[in-house]
């Protein structure tokens, strides 16, 4: 997971804009420079990877790399980008809930392959942004 290893600092830098355009565009802009990765991944295997054993393989790689800050937010966005340059149906998902006992709100991301939801965390964090299959969804 070098390529995760070495994209997080990219994918914070991009998390860190404060408006959504700028956002949008830099993970379009970091997703061509991962174009090369769609050729060799799609041909080199005939199934999508589970999405839990790449976000493991993605933690571990973020946590050895000094310049970034880890969190699920730019987790998610390096696995989403790394899984979809190489040809898998994947979504990034952003959801958020309220806690019972206050109003605090919690968030989290993940990616799901298309088709496939994590129920567990859907249930825990309704969606509110949905990332991939061709489009944006937000809630």
């Amino acid at each position: 997971m070098s390529a995760a290893w070495g994209l997080a600092p990219w994918v914070q830098r991009a998390l860190l804009s404060r408006r959504p355009q700028e956002l949008l565009a830099s993970l379009e802009r970091l997703e061509r420079w991962l174009g090369p990765l769609r050729e060799r991944g799609s041909s080199a295997r005939s199934e999508s990877p589970c999405p839990a054993r790449v976000e493991q393989l993605v933690r571990w790689a973020l946590r050895a790399q000094p310049a970034v800050e880890y969190n699920c937010l730019v987790g998610a966005c390096t696995q989403y980008l790394l899984q979809h340059a190489s040809g898998d149906r994947v979504v990034l998902v952003v959801g958020a809930r309220t806690a019972a006992s206050s109003a605090t709100h919690y968030a989290h991301a993940w990616v799901e392959l298309a088709g496939a939801p994590r129920h567990a965390e859907r249930a825990m964090h309704p969606a509110i942004l949905e990332l991939g299959g061709d489009e944006v969804r937000s809630a």
